[in-house]
């Protein structure tokens, strides 16, 4: 097993994890990013009475992608 870590533009790390040896991971990643300004905060939930963490930087992610990028769904037929 080969392990082999690479940095992303975010400054998050990638790890791959190959089966053979020879496998070669030297993708950089070019992303232009827009730097981000993270803030979080701890809120409660009105109706179960939780703690909920919050993270700014995420509010603006889209919760369900696409129906043409939903790789489990069947194709559509065209017509």
């Amino acid at each position: 097993m080969k392990k082999t870590s690479t940095p992303l533009a975010d400054g998050r790390e990638l790890i791959y994890y190959d089966l053979r040896d020879d496998a070669v991971r030297d993708a950089v990643d070019r992303r232009p990013l827009d730097r981000t300004v993270t803030s979080s905060e701890i809120r409660r939930d009105p109706l179960l009475g939780d703690s909920v963490a919050i993270a700014s930087h995420r509010q603006g992610r889209t919760y369900h992608p696409r129906r043409t990028n939903v790789r489990s769904a069947p194709p559509r037929a065209s017509g």
